[in-house]
C-alpha cells in the first residue's frame, strides 16, 4: 500500500500541468475556426439552396413555372435571387476579413505604430479608440461603436431592399395575371363552346401567371432574408467582440499608466 501510495504521489504531479496546455490549444482552435464564421456559413446555406434549385429542376417544377409565365417576370426575379446572393457572398467575405483583422490585433500582430497601406474602417476605429486617454471614455466608446454598428450594417440595405422588392415584383405578377384573366373574359361574344374553351385557356393561363409570380417572390423573398439575417448576426457578433476587446484593451492600458504615474 505504501508502494502505490508512493508511485501516485510521484505521477500525480507531473501530470498536472498537461491539463492548462491542452485547454489553450483547444482556444486558440476555436478562436481560428470561428474567425471563418460569415463565409462558411453562407457557403452551407448556398450548398443547401443550391440542391433546392437543382431538385426542383430535375423535378420539372421550375422549368414548368418559368414556360408558363409570359411576362417573364419569374425570371426577373431568379437574376435578382442570383445577384443579390453574390452580393451576400461578397459581404460575407469582408466580414470574415474583419474578423481576422481583429483576430492580429488581439494577438498584436497590428498596434497602433503599425503602418497600413490600406486601413480598413475596423483599424481606424481601433487606433482612435486606443491611441488617446479621452477616447477611452465610455460616451466616447459608445460613439465609436455606433459608427462602426451603422458601416456594418449599412452595406446590407442593398440586399433588404432586393428582398422587399421581390415581393413587389411578385404582387406585380399577380396584378397582371388578373388583368389577363378580366381581359380574356371582356373579350367574349357569344356562347360558343370553343370560345368558351379558349376562355378557360386564357384564364388559366393568367391565373398561372399570377400565382407563379407570387410564389417565386415570396420564395425569393425568404431566401435573401435568410442570408442577410445571418449577415447582420454575424456583424453584431463581430461587434460585441471589438467594443469588448477595447474595453479591455482600455482597461489595461488604464492600469498601466496609473502605476507609471505612481512610481514617478
Amino acid at each position: 500500500m505504501q508502494e502505490t501510495s508512493d508511485i501516485s504521489k510521484s505521477v500525480l504531479p507531473s501530470s498536472k500541468p498537461l491539463f492548462p496546455v491542452i485547454k489553450q490549444k483547444q482556444q486558440s482552435t476555436d478562436t481560428k475556426s470561428f474567425s471563418a464564421t460569415p463565409l462558411l456559413s453562407w457557403l452551407w446555406l448556398a450548398g443547401l439552396l443550391l440542391f433546392m434549385v437543382m431538385l426542383t429542376w430535375e423535378t420539372g417544377l421550375l422549368p414548368d413555372v418559368l414556360a408558363a409565365d409570359q411576362t417573364r417576370i419569374s425570371v426577373v426575379l431568379l437574376i435578382l435571387t442570383a445577384l443579390t446572393s453574390v452580393h451576400c457572398a461578397y459581404r460575407s467575405y469582408q466580414l470574415t476579413r474583419l474578423e481576422l483583422e481583429l483576430l492580429r490585433w488581439q494577438n498584436k500582430q497590428i498596434t497602433l505604430n503599425t503602418n497600413q497601406t490600406q486601413a480598413t474602417v475596423l483599424s481606424t476605429q481601433l487606433s482612435l479608440m486606443l491611441s488617446h486617454r479621452d477616447n477611452r471614455q465610455p460616451d466616447n466608446l459608445a460613439l465609436n461603436g455606433e459608427l462602426l454598428a451603422e458601416h456594418f450594417h449599412y452595406q446590407h440595405a442593398f440586399g433588404w431592399f432586393s428582398a422587399g422588392a421581390m415581393i413587389k415584383l411578385g404582387l406585380l405578377g399577380t396584378v397582371i395575371g388578373f388583368i389577363m384573366m378580366l381581359t380574356s373574359i371582356g373579350e367574349l361574344d357569344s356562347v360558343d363552346i370553343e370560345q368558351v374553351q379558349r376562355l378557360m385557356q386564357q384564364m388559366t393561363q393568367g391565373m398561372m401567371v399570377a400565382l407563379n409570380t407570387t410564389l417565386l417572390g415570396l420564395v425569393g423573398s425568404m431566401i435573401l432574408g435568410v442570408q442577410y439575417l445571418l449577415l447582420d448576426h454575424c456583424a453584431d457578433q463581430l461587434l460585441l467582440r471589438v467594443m469588448t476587446w477595447v474595453q479591455q484593451a482600455n482597461q489595461t492600458q488604464s492600469q498601466t499608466d496609473m502605476q507609471q504615474e505612481q512610481t514617478h
